[in-house]
């Protein structure tokens, strides 16, 4: 169905009425209210809001349409119901939904809109994706909520249990795997002669990477294809390409895999991204130590990032997106503050790998910009900085 595959407020009163004609019952991806009103103070109108959005967030996401009568979860006509303030309607909604559940819902997982029919009457659509912070909780009756085929259920305590065992679990699988392949990059097992100078090492994957059979296809990131990864620089450099396979991934270099390897990306058969370079820093005899110019990574980040996550949204890799940051062989490096500026930050980290707290991208809407700046403070705040300077 169109509505499926839509941003919510592009989503118009055809596409609704497409659902209505064709009968499409409620189920695990879609859920029919004739109204809701908030504004009486009813805990079961709140009740059912929360619910309903809760479930399709500790699910796989999916579409509650107000304002459409259902016969046994059919759809009867798209009437809409009666609104009088349509804007504090939704702004009245989205915080109930905010500060109603528990962990509450990030913003960017859910969406509303609000249709037109006739005489002050809409269709309001409260769109949710998969939540990474699952499961919620609603402050109304204390319960969770989850969607099979046949619609809404409640989660029983053994449940709950699992839910948020596996989410702990994939938080111990993503520092795991961080932890092997920075092993493999600093030791004898790489399969490439990785330099020995200070790198950076970008990790980028979905929640569904490391999901059992979960497998993307890997000729979407081989070098013959315009698709695929780019290298993490700030400018394309010169030079011919090689590349490498394996059981498990395939990697795009600068170069030949005969010799020390500078930069490479590989894409893994999950669907992780790993970009590593030595050009986000540079030396000199005047300063001793390797600095790293602080618009020079931004400019990467701004160069590659928008890229790699397109990359993922392609193979149907399903938000939240996790950002790794890695700095390898510089135990202590200067900041350059501005290419254009001979000022210098000493950053004396004291360890031969830092890792960085990971970053959440939560939707596919969400705007690069804001990832991009909360991984430069990072690397700040890991040099006991307060942030960067912009």
């Amino acid at each position: 169905m169109p509505i499926f595959n839509k941003p919510v407020d592009e989503i118009g009163f055809d596409d609704v009425e497409q659902l209505v004609s064709e009968g499409i019952q409620e189920g695990k991806q879609i859920e029919y209210k004739e109204y809701l009103d908030l504004d009486n103070d009813s805990v079961e109108h709140k009740t059912k809001l929360l619910a309903e959005a809760t479930s399709f967030a500790n699910s796989n996401g999916g579409h509650l349409i107000v304002g459409i009568p259902d016969d046994e979860g059919r759809p009867e006509h798209a009437a809409g119901f009666p609104v009088d303030d349509v804007d504090h309607t939704i702004e009245q909604w989205a915080n109930v939904l905010r500060r109603s559940t528990d962990p509450p819902l990030p913003t960017s997982s859910f969406d509303i809109s609000a249709i037109p029919t006739e005489n002050d009457r809409y269709l309001i659509i409260v769109g949710v994706d998969r939540s990474w912070r699952s499961p919620h909780r609603i402050a109304t009756n204390d319960r969770f909520y989850a969607r099979s085929p046949s619609g809404r259920f409640p989660l029983d305590v053994d449940e709950i249990r699992r839910r948020i065992l596996q989410t702990e679990q994939q938080g111990e699988e993503i520092n795991e795997f961080r932890s092997d392949r920075i092993a493999t990059i600093t030791g004898d097992a790489e399969q490439l002669e990785i330099t020995s100078s200070p790198k950076f090492v970008l990790h980028l994957f979905s929640g569904d990477s490391f999901a059992p059979g979960k497998q993307v296809d890997l000729s979407t990131a081989e070098l013959r294809t315009d698709s695929r990864p780019p290298f993490f620089e700030s400018r394309s450099g010169a030079g011919g390409l090689d590349e490498l396979y394996s059981v498990d991934s395939v990697t795009v270099l600068r170069g030949s895999t005969d010799q020390e390897v500078n930069k490479y990306v590989r894409t893994f058969r999950g669907g992780v991204i790993e970009a590593l370079t030595k050009y986000v820093f540079s030396s000199s005899p005047e300063h001793g130590s390797p600095y790293l110019t602080s618009d020079k990574l931004r400019q990467a980040l701004e160069n590659t990032l928008p890229d790699y996550i397109q990359y993922l949204q392609e193979q149907d890799l399903r938000p939240p997106l996790y950002v790794l940051a890695s700095i390898i062989d510089a135990p202590e490096f200067l900041i350059k503050r501005n290419s254009r500026e001979d000022e210098f930050d000493r950053v004396p980290f004291g360890n031969s790998v830092v890792t960085l707290p990971e970053v959440v991208i939560e939707s596919y809407s969400a705007n690069p910009d804001s990832t991009i700046d909360e991984l430069m403070d990072l690397i700040w705040n890991a040099g006991g900085k307060s942030g960067e300077p912009r």
